[in-house]
């Protein structure tokens, strides 16, 4: 019994306790003042008069005659010659050079034949090309190529006329002096 007192004496405890719950409001801020109005200046027009009648003498305009320029100057035809073709006219290079059996000694190489190998060819097998080339050199070692005489693989047309395009050889001389010179030049392209 004494435990039910304890616990009705403790629930009497427990009334005991109020929690008062009370609703606030807020108020929000007041907005703030609008912006002054802008005031807006009234432009005044100047009135100008234009009707003012002037104390001076009135002036007078007269017209002015002109000639025309292009009627001052003498036009002279002028005298065109035509031409006409000459149509008996070789249009054909001069090949005409010393051979290599001819000249002081046999012109040198002096740059590294690069060439790209064709996948083709090596697809096919093919490790090595010899081709014949009829080259003509001039007074400066400059290379240029009159016919392509041999060549088994036509895939090497684009590497051969890099290497030509590429090429330079020392000059050949006849007597001490620079001369052009023309013979078949053996190349060998090789797989790299």
């Amino acid at each position: 019994m004494f435990g039910l007192l304890l616990i009705k004496s403790n629930l009497v405890n427990l009334a005991k306790d109020e929690i008062i719950i009370r609703e606030i409001t807020l108020a929000s801020p007041p907005p703030p003042p609008p912006p002054p109005p802008q005031q807006q200046q009234e432009r005044i027009e100047p009135e100008i008069q234009l009707n003012v009648d002037g104390n001076g003498p009135p002036i007078a305009i007269s017209e002015v005659h002109m000639e025309d320029p292009l009627d001052a100057l003498q036009l002279v035809s002028p005298d065109i010659k035509t031409l006409t073709a000459d149509w008996t006219l070789d249009l054909q290079v001069d090949w005409s050079a010393y051979g290599l059996d001819e000249l002081d000694s046999t012109p040198v190489l002096l740059t590294s034949l690069n060439a790209d190998w064709p996948r083709v060819l090596t697809s096919q097998g093919i490790n090595r090309v010899l081709v014949k080339l009829d080259v003509f050199i001039d007074e400066t070692g400059r290379i240029n190529l009159v016919s392509i005489l041999e060549n088994p693989q036509p895939e090497l047309n684009i590497s051969i006329e890099r290497v030509v395009r590429t090429a330079r050889f020392s000059i050949p001389q006849k007597s001490g002096q620079a001369v052009r010179a023309r013979f078949i030049w053996p190349v060998e392209f090789t797989k790299p």
